[in-house]
């Protein structure tokens, strides 16, 4: 009878070590996953900014090389949705 119950201490162990490294072994996969979704986030955002400053430089470089002059205007609409007013926002500064 007592090896009976050894053996069966013994597959209790076992079955109870195996859980654990399952366990283990999920939270590693996890955290592996994690950090590399937090780092695609993280390179996404940095493309972004990037691709950002870009067009920001282009535009910028386009409308101050520009020779006719082209008002930035900043129009305000009533609360039906019209157009109410256009009051010049800026311009080259060459001009």
């Amino acid at each position: 009878m007592e090896l009976n119950e050894a053996l069966i201490q013994a597959q209790r162990r076992q079955r109870y070590l195996f859980a654990a490294m399952i366990g283990a072994l999920t939270l590693l996969l996890f955290t592996a996953w994690l950090a590399l979704r937090i780092r695609h986030q993280r390179n996404r955002a940095i493309r972004a900014e990037e691709a950002r400053r870009t067009s920001e430089e282009r535009y910028a470089g386009l409308f101050n090389n520009m020779t006719e002059g082209v008002p930035c205007n900043r129009i305000t609409y009533d609360p039906k949705g019209r157009p109410v007013q256009l009051p010049v926002a800026g311009c080259q500064s060459e001009l």
